[in-house]
């Protein structure tokens, strides 16, 4: 054991509780990276919380996801029986991608409920591209105007 001045120095960990510990890896393109998720609770989700938090840590290690530790703690109501998370959160506007309209080259952006990429989809599957929501409502009426 090493001293200082005389006395020893160490450390020494002792713990009764039990923790639940998980090697997550995420492998890109051939390399991996793992880190290694904690849970010290004895509930019925206690294997998802430490797979989540190891999956986490691992995709950390290759910078995706950073952002999550900088996210609001939330718990979601979840519902057993169609085992689906039944309020899901929503992510702040800093949290999600940036996709551009095609049209008009500005990104496009929140609308009530709908996050971006859901816009993204809509206005792609609607009208052949993505578009922000000002674009996405000339197109409409275009498309209207020419069907009529």
């Amino acid at each position: 054991m090493k001293k200082d001045n005389g006395k020893p120095v160490g450390v020494r960990v002792e713990t009764t509780r039990q923790v639940l510990r998980a090697k997550g890896t995420l492998t890109i393109h051939g390399v991996s990276k793992s880190d290694v998720g904690e849970w010290d609770n004895d509930s019925t989700m206690a294997m998802k919380a430490v797979s989540s938090d190891s999956f986490k840590r691992s995709a950390v290690l290759w910078s995706l996801f950073r952002y999550a530790y900088d996210l609001e703690q939330k718990w979601c109501k979840y519902d057993n029986k169609t085992k689906k998370i039944v309020e899901p959160p929503i992510l702040p506007d800093w949290a999600l991608p940036v996709f551009p309209c095609v049209d008009c080259k500005k990104p496009i952006t929140r609308v009530g409920q709908s996050s971006p990429y859901d816009i993204k989809i809509r206005t792609t599957n609607a009208l052949g591209r993505p578009l922000c929501a000002d674009c996405g409502k000339i197109a409409a009426a275009e498309l209207e105007s020419k069907k009529g």
